[in-house]
């Protein structure tokens, strides 16, 4: 797996650990993996860890389109949930953040 660097590996590893994700898994690897990406991430806001579940109710929190693409299409890879297409999704992310959400198809559909 590759990362885009030392802190999205080390945010990576915090999200899998606390959730117990097991290495088959590829749901919410993809959906932690790209999530992890973004530096500024509340990952508790998204993610009930206890629960675990998704909380759909951060996308009612202002949040800009480009975090709102993102958290969407982690929630795709995660359960299906809709999103915007891949054109407005590559046309609002940043380089980095359209790699991540290349990986993370690869690690849902074990593409590595």
């Amino acid at each position: 797996m590759d990362f885009l660097n030392t802190e999205h590996q080390v945010r990576y590893l915090d999200y899998i650990t606390r959730d117990s994700t097991y290495d088959g898994d590829v749901e919410r690897k993809a959906f932690f993996y790209l999530l992890a990406a973004h530096e500024t991430r509340d990952i508790d806001r998204i993610y009930d860890f206890e629960e675990r579940s998704i909380r759909p109710e951060v996308l009612d929190n202002g949040l800009s389109h480009g975090e709102a693409i993102l958290i969407k299409f982690a929630f795709h890879l995660f359960n299906g949930w809709e999103c915007e297409s891949i054109i407005d999704m590559f046309s609002t992310l940043s380089g980095d953040l359209r790699n991540a959400v290349l990986s993370a198809i690869k690690i849902r559909f074990k593409m590595e």
